[in-house]
């Protein structure tokens, strides 16, 4: 979401024009938290990273990506921003980055199509009444299993597949999705399941975090 609306909306009607089928619209903060892998490693964004599709709004045109990041996205969304991109879009429109019930309840009564829970590293929202989407911190197929458990209609996968990618290109992500799909299928061999719709009828095969080691 962006600051200028008519930016937002300039947007939405190339996404529309592209052939999309569904808008996902997301309230994470532009703020990054301090990451201490990276600030041991001492990562930073190469500077010839560039976002194609936002250089036209861009007052430099990239030349600053962080600058020009912070100047254009909103650093909030309200409901009324959400109503409005409803309103304007002629496509589904679904919201990711939900994390409490009442928040999925607002989001629902707004208008949205579908949500996304995004627990931003280990945290998840296990209840919802509306479909429910589920990414962050996933990284194995038991992890799939138990957003399933936990009623996610679908799981997003995001690093493992940056990972396969950089690694080996496209046959990196195909042999990153194979592993993750035996994995799973193996998790509900185990646990007999036989299909997904069983993972999802036997909630308490999720075990409460505290019994989690705290290492």
């Amino acid at each position: 979401m962006c600051k200028d609306r008519k930016v937002t909306e300039d947007l939405v009607k190339r996404a529309i024009a592209a052939g999309m089928e569904a808008l996902v619209i997301t309230p994470d903060p532009i703020t990054v938290g301090r990451i201490r892998n990276n600030v041991r490693d001492g990562f930073v964004l190469p500077s010839h990273l560039r976002v194609p599709n936002f250089e036209p709004y861009f007052v430099d045109n990239g030349a600053d990506l962080r600058h020009d990041t912070v100047t254009l996205v909103a650093d909030s969304l309200t409901w009324a921003d959400l109503e409005w991109v409803i309103k304007i879009s002629t496509i589904p429109v679904i919201l990711k980055g939900v994390m409490r019930p009442e928040d999925a309840e607002r989001a629902i009564q707004c208008g949205v199509s579908g949500i996304i829970v995004s627990n931003l590293g280990g945290r998840s929202l296990d209840y919802a009444p509306s479909t429910l989407f589920m990414d962050g911190g996933i990284r194995s197929g038991t992890d799939i299993f138990k957003a399933i458990a936990l009623g996610a209609e679908m799981v997003f996968i995001g690093r493992p597949i940056i990972y396969g990618l950089t690694v080996a290109g496209q046959e990196g992500v195909a042999h990153v999705l194979k592993i993750l799909r035996v994995e799973l299928q193996n998790a509900m061999k185990v646990s007999g399941c036989s299909t997904l719709d069983q993972i999802r009828s036997n909630r308490q095969m999720v075990v409460h975090e505290k019994y989690y080691s705290k290492f």
